[in-house]
C-alpha cells in the first residue's frame, strides 16, 4: 500500500509537537460518556478503565529534534524511530536493534522524512546542508530491509543562497515528502525573507533520475505545490507583478501526479484561496484556507467543511472532515462534518486537550487523551466506548504510529532526557484487526 507524505504539516506538526512537549501526564482518568460531550449521566457509576499492557520498551535514547513530532515507520517487520541523525530499526516483537541508519559524514542532521515505508519497502529522509543548518536540501531513499542507504539528490543548491546580514535572514526551508511505488517527490518550502526558492521536485525511486513535474504554462509563476500520490495541486501566476492584479491573476491547477494530465483549473478567488494538501482522491479533496473542499471532476465545489486544529488527527477520515479547537476555559472542542451531506455529524468536548487521536480504518477513530485514557470514536454518530488507558510512567507522546496489532509510542521519560524511548502496546482485541498495515 502506498502512503503520501503529510507534506506541508511540518508547521502544524511542529505547533502541535511544541504543545505536546508541555503537557506533563497525569494519572486522572478522563471517563466520557457514549455518545456524549464528556460527563456521565447522573446516577451511573464510571467504568474503570483497564491498562493496556506494554509489550516492550527501547530505552537505548533516541536521539529527536527538539519542537517536533517525531516520525516512526512501522511495518510488520519493523519499527523504525526518526531521529535527528540517525534511524534506528527495532523488532517490532521484541524492541531489539535490526539495523542503524546514520546520516552521511558530508550532510547535515535530518529535517524531514517520509510518513511511511512503500510497497517496496523503501522509505525517504532529507538532510539539511552542512553549512547552512536551517536549510533541508537533500533527498535520500533508506531500504528498510537492511538500513542501506540507496542514492542521494540534491534538493536545494546552497551555493548561490545569500549570506545572511543586516536585511537577509539566515536561509531557512523545510522539505514535504510524498512517496509512491515507484517515485518520490519532494516539496521545498522557504521560510519568508530567505533566498532559497519554492520547488518541486519528482524523482525515480530506482535511481534517483529527475522525472517531469506537473508545472504552470509557458511564462506563469509558480508558487507553491500540494502533492500527494494520486493528484498534485498547483498554485501559479500569469498576470501583472502589481500586488492587486498578482491576487487576480493567481491560477490553481490539478494534475494527474503519475501522467501529469491536467485535470482542471480554476481562479484561486474562486477557490477561497490556494490548496495546501490534497485530503483526500475519491473524491477529490483539498485543505483550503483550513476547510476540507470537495469537488467534482470538472473542479466545481460540492461541499466545504472546517477542518485540522490544535492537537494531532487527521483532517480527513472517510468522509468526514474532523475539526478541532480550544477554548478560553481550557477545554477541546472535537467536531465532525459529513462531506456528503455537508451536515455536522458530531461534536464532543473535552477537559483539556487530546494527545492525538488516528484513523482506525473501520469507521472509528482511536482518541488518546492526556490522562493516558483511550477512546474509540465512531465516524458516523460519534458514539464514543472507553478501550481502556496507558501506564503513566512516562511524561508525555513525541510520536505516534498505529499498525494492525500494535500502539507504538516514542515517549520522553525523565530518567532519558533529554533523549526518548520508545513503547510498544499491542491493540486490545476490539481493536486489533481494525487498521491496514503500512505494507
Amino acid at each position: 500500500m502506498t502512503e503520501s507524505a503529510r507534506q506541508r504539516r511540518r508547521r502544524r506538526l511542529a505547533v502541535a509537537g511544541a504543545l505536546l512537549a508541555t503537557v506533563a501526564a497525569t494519572a486522572t482518568v478522563l471517563v466520557l460518556q457514549r455518545g456524549g460531550g464528556g460527563q456521565e449521566p447522573d446516577g451511573e457509576t464510571p467504568p474503570e478503565a483497564t491498562e493496556w499492557e506494554r509489550s516492550w520498551r527501547a530505552e537505548e535514547g533516541f536521539d529527536v529534534r527538539s519542537g517536533q513530532l517525531t516520525t516512526l515507520w512501522a511495518t510488520s517487520e519493523l519499527l523504525a524511530p526518526v531521529g535527528r541523525d540517525a534511524v534506528l530499526a527495532l523488532d517490532p516483537s521484541t524492541g531489539e536493534p535490526l539495523w542503524t541508519f546514520e546520516t552521511p559524514v558530508d550532510a547535515g542532521a535530518i529535517c524531514a522524512a517520509s510518513s511511511g515505508v512503500n510497497a517496496a519497502g523503501l522509505a525517504a529522509v532529507a538532510f539539511e546542508d552542512a553549512e547552512h543548518s536551517g536549510v533541508c536540501a537533500e533527498l535520500a531513499i533508506v531500504d528498510t530491509a537492511d538500513g542501506q542507504l540507496r542514492w542521494r539528490q540534491r534538493l536545494v543548491d546552497t551555493a548561490g543562497l545569500t549570506e545572511p546580514g543586516e536585511t537577509v535572514e539566515d536561509p531557512v526551508s523545510w522539505v514535504g515528502i510524498t512517496l509512491a511505488d515507484d517515485w518520490v517527490g519532494a516539496s521545498v518550502t522557504p521560510s519568508a525573507g530567505t533566498s532559497v526558492p519554492y520547488s518541486y521536485q519528482r524523482l525515480d525511486l530506482a535511481d534517483g533520475a529527475r522525472l517531469p513535474v506537473p508545472w504552470p504554462p509557458e511564462g506563469c509563476r509558480g508558487h507553491s505545490w500540494a502533492p500527494s500520490v494520486e493528484h498534485t495541486a498547483v498554485s501559479y501566476n500569469c498576470g501583472e507583478t502589481t500586488d492587486e492584479q498578482r491576487n487576480e491573476n493567481n491560477l490553481q491547477t490539478v494534475f494527474d501526479s503519475a501522467t501529469g494530465e491536467e485535470l482542471w483549473t480554476r481562479p484561486v478567488s474562486e477557490l477561497g484561496g490556494r490548496a495546501v494538501e490534497v485530503l483526500g482522491s475519491d473524491p477529490l479533496t483539498l485543505l483550503i484556507d483550513g476547510e476540507a473542499t470537495t469537488f467534482d471532476p470538472s473542479g466545481g465545489i460540492r461541499t466545504r467543511k472546517p477542518a485540522g486544529g490544535h492537537f494531532l488527527h487527521p483532517e480527513l477520515a472517510g468522509d468526514t472532515a474532523l475539526e478541532s479547537e480550544f477554548d478560553e476555559e481550557g477545554r477541546s472542542h472535537l467536531r465532525g462534518h459529513d462531506l456528503t451531506s455537508g451536515e455536522l455529524g458530531w461534536h464532543h468536548d473535552y477537559p483539556g486537550t487530546p494527545d492525538a487521536a488516528f484513523e482506525l480504518g473501520d469507521g472509528r477513530l482511536l482518541v488518546m487523551h492526556q490522562g493516558g485514557e483511550l477512546i474509540s470514536l465512531d465516524l458516523a454518530d460519534g458514539a464514543q466506548t472507553p478501550v481502556g488507558r496507558l501506564p503513566a510512567d512516562f511524561d508525555h507522546a513525541l510520536g505516534y504510529a498505529l499498525t494492525d496489532t500494535t500502539l507504538y509510542l516514542a515517549v520522553r521519560v525523565e530518567a532519558l532526557d533529554p533523549t526518548v524511548a520508545v513503547d510498544a502496546y499491542p491493540l486490545p482485541s476490539a481493536l486489533a484487526g481494525t487498521v491496514g498495515d503500512t505494507t
